[in-house]
């Protein structure tokens, strides 16, 4: 599997990091996630995400997004698959998923996903697209 240590970037040494980061991450108009790999569970979401799903960071972090039927039954081998491709490669680039907003309604994400070791464990960063209207 391949792992990618977090390396010091010169934001890191103008001591601007943390915020700098967590404003980029959260201003993002991607659709941003970061979820632990050992058990699922989400670490943090950014404001794209909570628009999409209509979920609030606070319900959602510290659970799978399997505890609120983000992924229609059809969607889990997907799923799956996701998982095991990121532990077998470390990424997975554009693919496409057909997930469910907190109101229920269907709409696909185009997802690109890496894995990232920070502070020993392996976590997932991903970002996504709402593609529906394409399709």
């Amino acid at each position: 599997m391949m792992n990618k240590q977090r390396k010091k970037t010169p934001a890191h040494n103008s001591g601007l990091s943390d915020d700098l980061f967590s404003t980029i991450f959260m201003r993002n108009t991607a659709i941003m996630s970061l979820v632990r790999l050992s058990d699922g569970k989400i670490l943090a979401v950014n404001e794209a995400w909570i628009r999409a799903f209509g979920y609030s960071s606070e319900e959602v972090c510290g659970k799978s997004a399997l505890d609120f039927d983000l992924w229609p039954a059809h969607e889990i081998p997907k799923r799956n698959a996701l998982y095991r491709d990121l532990r077998e490669r470390g990424r997975i680039k554009d693919r496409e998923f057909r997930l469910r907003r907190r109101t229920g309604e269907p709409f696909v994400l185009l997802l690109s996903s890496d894995v990232v070791s920070i502070a020993g464990e392996q976590i997932i960063v991903s970002s996504g697209m709402d593609i529906t209207e394409r399709n």
